[in-house]
């Protein structure tokens, strides 16, 4: 990963966890990135996350919007 991009990556977790998110793209990219970044597949997250990966599918892909607890719920279990 390059440095700028990693720096853009921390600063969006950082974003996360005092409520910065600005918008569904940017939530599902940042999931997606925290995990493959962690080296985890989707079941893996959801397993860790105690959660269905269907709802890690439908977040990356676009399509349901989590909460901000829920989205850092889910990079603590991918590590983040």
């Amino acid at each position: 990963m390059k440095e700028r991009n990693a720096h853009t990556f921390v600063d969006s977790i950082y974003d996360i966890k005092n409520m910065n998110l600005t918008s569904c793209r940017e939530s599902s990219n940042l999931l997606r990135q925290a995990r493959k970044s962690a080296g985890l597949s989707q079941r893996e997250l959801a397993r860790r996350a105690r959660t269905a990966q269907s709802l890690i599918s439908r977040i990356e892909r676009g399509l349901t919007i989590p909460t901000t607890a829920g989205l850092s719920r889910l990079l603590a279990a991918a590590g983040f």
